[in-house]
């Protein structure tokens, strides 16, 4: 297999590294270029590999921080950081 021709292994992302006895497998999907294109675009990405996966990261960590999110339902927000008047919507208070 040539160089270009080998899987490069996934880098540690939003989620943390693939578990180490995990190996990536070949798939084969029908999917549309330019998304393909905007996700390498967005996220740095050398190749389509790389920006599938980053995009399953992202994806992925949101629903993470989603549920996190909907976790913290009702608890009081502290600012520590003082930065809540400059977010958009945040107002500054919750």
């Amino acid at each position: 297999m040539s160089e270009s021709r080998k899987h490069r292994p996934s880098t540690p992302g939003p989620i943390g590294p693939p578990p180490p006895d995990e190996k990536p497998r070949r798939k084969n999907h029908y999917l549309y270029q330019s998304k393909i294109d905007m996700a390498k675009k967005i996220l740095g990405a050398e190749t389509e590999t790389e920006a599938l996966d980053g995009a399953l990261d992202m994806l992925i960590y949101g629903e993470a921080l989603a549920k996190g999110t909907e976790a913290m339902e009702g608890e009081e927000y502290v600012d520590v950081l003082g930065l809540a008047d400059e977010i958009p919507g945040a107002g500054g208070k919750r």
